[in-house]
């Protein structure tokens, strides 16, 4: 595979015909307008550096429009390409015994997709305890608001009595479609 990218500089006010023209090339990944020295950065992935010619030369080279060009071949190397990788890997919530999760009367669907999530950041699901406020919490404890739309990771700091106070560590996200189901 080769990867490139093309600055172009078009006739004033010609960007947007430019993008258009620039998404029916296969090769194009994506397109941008820009500020600056050039209107258009284009990125070209290709099969191989014969086809990744062949696409500026004749597919965007030739486009009515354009002026002018610049292109930039990535160097394929140990330290020139720095690929991210498709998989993500969720942070993992360090904790020790009980995990509170506060929940205030939320409906079901809620709670069962909050304890999902949080067994995807590597809580086991019998250490989590659904509750409208802790029993005896400790400091250390992991305690978990559930809203509709995130769930609230935070370590509790200080116990006074039946009060404690806990620093918010991380905040997750619940996705949901349009009817309210939860997607992720």
């Amino acid at each position: 595979m080769h990867i490139g990218f093309v600055l172009l500089n078009c006739d004033l006010g010609a960007e947007e015909y430019i993008l258009e023209e620039l998404q029916q090339v296969n090769e194009i990944k994506n397109a941008y307008v820009t500020f600056g020295a050039y209107d258009i950065i284009a990125e070209i992935h290709a099969e191989t550096q014969e086809d990744f010619e062949k696409t500026v030369s004749l597919k965007i080279r030739q486009l009515s429009r354009v002026v002018s060009t610049m292109t930039l071949n990535v160097i394929k190397g140990e330290w020139h390409l720095y690929e991210k990788k498709s998989e993500t890997v969720l942070q993992q919530i360090e904790y020790s015994g009980t995990v509170w999760a506060l929940s205030h009367n939320d409906p079901e669907p809620l709670i069962e997709h909050s304890i999902k999530k949080l067994q995807d950041y590597g809580i086991k699901k019998e250490d989590i305890k659904i509750v409208d406020a802790p029993d005896n919490p400790e400091v250390g404890q992991v305690v978990v608001e559930i809203w509709p739309h995130e769930l609230v990771i935070a370590r509790i700091r200080t116990v006074r009595g039946e009060s404690f106070i806990s620093g918010t560590e991380l905040n997750i996200e619940l996705k949901s479609d349009e009817a309210g189901k939860y997607i992720d």
